[in-house]
């Protein structure tokens, strides 16, 4: 079953471990912007090579990016997305270049999301990862597999954890909010044991493998919290005027993007019906 999935959350929500693990369940590609510049470093954009910036320190800018993570959703042959996209200018260009089956988002706390980032730690021998609260080792400070030290990254520290928190409210949440109010985005309680919540996102994958009934039955499917809702049933006339965004429609049985779906202003006009009316 080819996918293609967003998982969205603040980091230490679990975004890396929930998207590895479907990626294995669905044989898809696990595509994170980070991953993605590593392995395209010296692909030309527009704007340049990503080496050019991340050997000067620098970001990289959006407009690389995209080039970027386009090039890894055309390449995939279905994909979890990890990591993109940040802001609602790399949102909108994703809307432009792909259609999504399932938007995902891991909602956990503030408080739980700074202890399960502060409380990391990895062996600087062997690189096994802990964590104090969560995952300790048998030994306190004591790596279980080699015998090594176990340390605190300088990103873990509660300072730039708070941080990267302030970047992801003021940069992120606003594309979680995008989603949520197109009716596409799916909430995930994060703060669950993560076989749960892995769970939980694959009963909302399998839920939105959708298919439409007959046309003079018509029902548009919308991802919402609470799961699938409808937005009335169309007649024969009113599917012909349906417009959907990027091309994405379930009348097409194409699957769950609905986003930006607009009636033709004229038969919207002429009959009072407004989209997901």
């Amino acid at each position: 079953m080819s996918q293609r999935i967003l998982l969205l959350g603040a980091p230490g929500a679990g975004k890396g471990t929930q998207s590895g693990k479907l990626a294995d369940k669905y044989g898809l590609e696990h595509v994170t912007t980070g991953d993605a510049l590593r392995a395209n470093k010296d692909m030309e954009t527009d704007h340049g090579t990503p080496r050019e910036y991340m050997e000067a320190g620098d970001l990289v800018p959006d407009p690389v990016v995209n080039e970027i993570v386009k090039a890894a959703l055309e390449e995939a042959d279905g994909y979890v997305l990890d990591g993109y996209p940040r802001n609602l200018s790399q949102a909108e260009y994703l809307d432009d270049i792909t259609s999504l089956d399932t938007i995902a988002h891991l909602d956990v706390d503030e408080d739980v999301l700074l202890r399960r980032l502060t409380g990391r730690r990895v062996c600087e021998e062997c690189g096994e990862n802990y964590h104090t609260e969560f995952q300790p080792p048998a030994e306190s400070g004591v790596c279980d597999r080699c015998g090594g030290a176990l340390l605190q990254r300088d990103d873990d520290t509660e300072e730039v954890a708070t941080d990267r928190l302030g970047v992801f409210r003021e940069n992120t949440q606003p594309v979680i909010d995008y989603y949520r109010e197109e009716g596409v985005l799916t909430d995930i309680d994060g703060e669950a044991p993560p076989d749960e919540v892995f769970d939980d996102i694959v009963d909302v994958i399998e839920a939105t493998d959708w298919h439409p009934p007959a046309p003079e039955n018509v029902g548009i499917p919308r991802h919402r919290a609470a799961g699938l809702g409808y937005c009335g049933l169309l007649s024969p006339e009113m599917k012909d005027n349906w417009l959907c965004h990027a091309a994405v429609t379930p009348l097409l049985g194409m699957r769950t993007r609905s986003d930006l779906c607009r009636l033709r202003p004229e038969f919207q006009h002429r009959t009072g019906v407004s989209a997901c009316d």
